[in-house]
This record gives C-alpha cells, structure tokens and sequence, in this order.
C-alpha cells in the first residue's frame, strides 16, 4: 500500500510539474506574441497606396414612379511622407498628395467620369495615429478653392473625422483575442450632431504582404442624425424654415480589416465593407405628410500600400 501511495504521489508530482511546465510555456507563448502598435517616424520616407471605392444606392420618395438607383466607383494614388518628426520621435508632420484617380458615377442612365482633384494635405499626427492638427489642405492649382466650413458642414466629411478620431491605436500592449472600443463624436457647425463607435479586436499576428502585420478586426455602427440635419435644412433653405417638418434617420454599419506593420510602424491594407440604410418622413405646415423618402445601400473601400521608401522599405 505504501509503494502504491508512493508511485501516485510521484503521479500527482509529474502532473503538476508537467501542468507548472505548460502554464509557463504558455505564458512566454503569451508573451512573445503581445505587440505594441505604435507609427514609426522618420524624415523622408514615404508611403504609396491606392485606394478603391464602390458604392450602389437606391433613392424613394413621392416624386419618383420607380426607385432611383446609382452607383459610383472610384481610385485614388496618394502619397503619405514624413516632412518633419520631433526631437523625441513621438509627433510628425505628415504630407498626403494625390497624384492621381478618377471616379466614375452611373446616375439616371446617364454615365460621367471626373477626375480626382490633386489635394495636398498636412497633419501633426503622434505615433498613436491621432490627429493633432490639420495645418494646410490645398487644392489642383488650377482649381478654385474650396469652401471649407461648407465642406465640412458636409456629413460625409463630418464622420470621416470622426473616423479619424476613433481608429487612434490603444495605449496598451495587445495579444490575439484582446479587444477594445474607441467612438467619436462627429459635428457640424450648425449644430448638426452624430456618434460613431468602433469596436476593435486583434485576431493575430502574421505575414502580409511580405511584412509582420497586426490583423485587426473592426465593427462599427453610426447613426445618420447629421445627414437627416442636412436633408431639414436643405428643406428649410429652399422652403422657408416654418413650411417644412423632416423627422426620421437611419443607420450605416459594417465591418472592416485592417493590416498594421508593427515592425515598421505603418498601414500595410485596410478593407470595409458597409450597409446604410435611411428613412425620413416628409410633412408641410397646412398641408400635412408628403410622404416618405428613404435611401439604402451598400459600398466597398480597399486601401493597400504599394510601395515604401525610406526607412520602412525593408
């Protein structure tokens, strides 16, 4: 009896040790698998990416007999370089040019092509990815410049700020399987108001493209109150504030993937793929409801980096 006590004590001590041994492979796998993802900034490099986008939609309202359906597609070659980076290496000023693109819009039956207009923008960003300053945006030279405050007044350019805003990376070093949740308010001068959240989960680490990339998986839900905000007021500027009653909204949402270099510190390939859908009820004082208008659709963005120079080129 005591031998056999003996023999399964000595059981029990090997499966513990083996147990012991485990966790603690387990814990460096854990370990040496956390990355931190952080830009890398240097002087001079620079960035190639292109762009695509696609987009369907359809339009109802009491004017229309049929439902109007349209869709846009798009690309873009832009360059992202690193102007100047400060003493500690934690803020740049980043230049983004378009060099080229065109889009392509199918409205009606009727099809028109435009090409992209050669913007150049400035940003003070930090290794984090947020934005601390946009210092200069200029159009083609040939090109009137645009009017600012109206072309953020615009609810497309009001939540790609926002965007901005809420894909800023965490604080915090991150194994496959962590989450976390970053939202931003979007506005309008005129008081136009909506939220967007993101939802962020690290699914692995692994080779992309030939670099040792972040794959990140991204959901989002963003209310449309700011582009019903603009359906009243383009309503009240043509009819008169008092005529005029809009009420209703809607919603986009979708998902997306995005391939982060966290050797290098750069955006490698972002895909989303998005739905919107939105409804809005029409009513004139005296007259009562017009009816209702809704608008639904669906679009695809693809950004991938083609090429680096400088220090991220290896």
């Amino acid at each position: 009896m005591k031998a056999g006590g003996d023999i399964r004590r000595a059981r029990a001590r090997t499966l513990l040790a083996a147990g012991t041994a485990a966790l603690a492979v387990a814990a460096l796998a854990s370990q040496a698998q956390a990355v931190v993802l952080r830009y890398t900034f240097t002087s001079g490099e620079a960035h190639r990416y292109k762009d695509t986008f696609k987009m369907r939609g359809e339009l109802r309202h009491p004017g229309l007999t049929e439902p109007e359906r349209s869709e846009e597609s798009s690309w873009t070659l832009h360059t992202r370089k690193v102007l100047s980076v400060s003493g500690d290496g934690e803020t740049a000023d980043v230049e983004d040019r378009v060099t080229a693109g065109e889009t392509v819009t199918v409205e009606g039956g009727q099809t028109t092509t435009e090409e992209e207009p050669r913007e150049r923008t400035v940003m003070s960003v930090n290794r984090r990815g947020k934005v601390l300053k946009v210092k200069s945006t200029t159009p083609e030279e040939d090109e009137e410049p645009a009017d600012e405050s109206a072309e953020f007044a615009a609810w497309e350019d009001a939540l790609e700020k926002a965007f901005e805003a809420a894909l800023v990376l965490p604080d915090r070093d991150l194994k496959p399987g962590d989450t976390w949740t970053a939202d931003a308010a979007a506005a309008s001068p005129d008081g136009g108001k909506s939220k967007v959240v993101v939802r962020l989960k690290l699914l692995e680490t692994l080779t992309h493209r030939g670099r040792s990339c972040a794959k990140i998986q991204g959901r989002f839900e963003v209310p449309l109150d700011l582009l019903v905000h603009d359906i009243r007021r383009e309503m009240e500027a043509e009819a008169g504030a008092e005529e005029f009653e809009v009420e209703g909204g809607g919603k986009m949402w979708g998902d997306f993937i995005w391939y982060f270099d966290y050797v290098n510190g750069w955006d490698v390939e972002q895909t989303v793929s998005a739905k919107f859908a939105l409804k809005v009820s029409l009513s004139l004082a005296g007259y009562g409801p017009l009816g209702e208008m809704s608008a639904s659709g669906m679009f695809n963005v693809k950004s991938v980096m083609l090429e680096a120079r400088g220090a991220a080129a290896g």
